[in-house]
């Protein structure tokens, strides 16, 4: 058995994580809880399946769901922020890639703008089906809830290392969060700042051309 283990430890100090993976390519991450807390601190998880309890510790457990991780519905501050945290750092990406400085323009794309690009996708996904559905961790679900032709262009989105590509596909996904943003703004009857987007569209295209 080859396995690698990190030690997880809550404000009270009592449990402990070992993450393993084993030589037949099975993963386990088990989580050590100790037996007198089990009453007063162990939360069950939707997603929770009692495979084996020789104490009789875990009593009327539910039918498992993801209901614990359904898309939960924005509210015009969270949209706001979002959309306002999109066409700001969509402008980094501009200037990074205007100076071909690739690196810092992928890294800007990645871990800043395409959080919020999904986190609208996902907002449509789950207005689309009452909220009572998940996409998954990074979206991992959510070809099964969109449009073939929006899940590929989606795709478009991730580009290689050549930087008139990466212009194509930053200018592609803002195309589909304007899309996105006003889908989502009709559905829950949300406001749109129309100007931050529009200037920041503006600054992009006129930086890749000058």
């Amino acid at each position: 058995m080859k396995w690698n283990w990190e030690k997880e430890v809550n404000d009270e100090h009592f449990s402990f994580g070992f993450l393993m993976i084993f030589e037949d390519q099975n993963r386990i991450d088990l989580t050590l809880f100790p037996y007198e807390k089990i009453q007063t601190n162990f939360k069950i998880d939707s997603l929770t399946i009692v495979l084996l309890d020789k104490d009789n510790l875990f009593k009327n457990i539910p039918q498992p769901s993801d209901k614990h991780y359904h898309i939960a519905k924005p509210t015009q501050r969270e949209f706001s922020e979002v959309c306002n945290e999109f066409w700001w750092c969509i402008t980094n990406v501009a200037k990074g890639l205007k100076r071909e400085e690739l690196i810092y323009a992928k890294d800007m794309l990645e871990n800043v703008v395409r959080p919020m690009f999904w986190q609208i996708i996902e907002w449509n996904i789950g207005n689309e089906n009452n909220f009572k559905v998940s996409a998954g961790k990074s979206g991992k679900f959510a070809e099964k809830f969109i449009p073939e032709f929006l899940y590929e262009n989606i795709l478009k989105t991730y580009s290689d290392s050549n930087i008139e590509n990466n212009w194509n596909s930053l200018e592609l996904m803002a195309k589909i969060f304007t899309k996105q943003q006003e889908k989502l703004a009709k559905g829950l009857n949300l406001e749109i700042n129309s100007e931050e987007a529009k200037n920041s569209l503006e600054y992009i295209r006129k930086i890749r051309t000058e």
